[in-house]
């Protein structure tokens, strides 16, 4: 799996995956990729861990291999109005194994 951390205090982080060639959006609630999936299939919950004092990021592990932006949101209820407030763009191998392209400034 590819972790990471989000080490920024915001109470209801989100993240979305966009496919960086196709720009399809990740559908977590069918576990494909999507033209135009809904905003509230595409919201993925991060909780937060004390211990590390960040939220842990996991991938899904049936996402396709390419690179993605990872956009991360603060909304209690996911909308297409939520700004992002920090991204990241990271090349996932489609067999659980991932790292970052680059590190992408906040927004």
């Amino acid at each position: 799996m590819y972790h990471f951390n989000l080490y920024k205090a915001e109470s209801n982080w989100y993240m979305r995956l966009v496919h960086v060639a196709s720009g399809k959006i990740w559908d977590n609630t069918n576990n494909i990729l999507a033209d135009n999936p809904a905003w509230s299939n595409t919201a993925i919950a991060l909780t937060f861990n004390s211990y590390i004092g960040g939220h842990p990021i996991t991938l899904p592990s049936d996402l396709p291999q390419g690179d993605y932006d990872v956009l991360f949101y603060d909304a209690a209820t996911p909308a297409s109005s939520d700004a992002v407030l920090k991204s990241n763009r990271i090349r996932w191998s489609g067999n659980n194994l991932g790292y970052p392209v680059y590190q992408m400034l906040d927004i």
